[in-house]
């Protein structure tokens, strides 16, 4: 890789990003974009919810990073999604309460995605919450959705869970969260400690902002 082109939250708007991967030098071949020198667009997570075109923005760059020519990190929106849509079994209650604000929050997502909601979930489950790359120069680039805080980084990482389970799988330059982190990251409350989970205490510091 020969460089990154950092782009930020599209929020569905696929007319937008579509015109700025054709002033970044993006060109289309079978498909999808790819950039005739080699270089990566880097998605910075919140690719969902507000904009009208939620869907074509997924596949645009679900295809982009299929074939190499980007990658993408999670964002608050992406998370938060996966928690509306994820029960807790221990307590019967979703990870992210059903409340009208929530529910306004991901309505244009739930609407546009009916039908495949879930497969684009699932797919939002693989993208890791960080990276840490090193270009051809030597160059080390991090990139995560709002905050690098290395510190909090290398705790959640490293120490497991209260109940003792990994939050992450992968390495730490791109780790992805496991079912035991995505719960860490969700319940207010853990039902067995009755704790907050260290993961819902800080995750709001690198997917929102200290």
């Amino acid at each position: 890789m020969t460089g990154f082109d950092i782009i930020g939250d599209v929020h569905g708007h696929a007319d937008e990003l579509e015109l700025l991967l054709d002033r970044l030098g993006y060109v289309e071949v079978n498909g999808v974009r790819q950039h005739p020198e080699g270089r990566q667009a880097v998605f910075l997570g919140d690719l969902i919810d507000r904009g009208p075109a939620i869907r074509r923005v997924l596949e645009r760059v679900k295809g982009m990073i299929d074939h190499g020519s980007a990658m993408a990190v999670i964002g608050n929106h992406e998370l938060n999604a996966l928690h509306y849509q994820t029960r807790d079994e221990a307590t019967g209650k979703w990870l992210r309460s059903h409340t009208e604000g929530h529910l306004k929050q991901f309505s244009a997502t739930l609407e546009q995605l009916t039908d495949d909601l879930d497969d684009w979930l699932d797919w939002m489950r693989t993208l890791p919450v960080w990276l840490k790359v090193t270009d051809t120069s030597g160059q080390t680039c991090r990139f995560v959705h709002a905050a690098w805080h290395e510190t909090t980084m290398a705790k959640l990482y490293t120490q497991p869970t209260e109940n003792g389970e990994a939050r992450f799988k992968g390495p730490f330059e791109a780790p992805r969260l496991t079912e035991a982190g995505l719960f860490d990251f969700g319940r207010r409350k853990d039902p067995i400690t009755k704790e907050t989970p260290y993961g819902y205490k800080v995750k709001e510091k690198i997917l929102t902002g200290p």
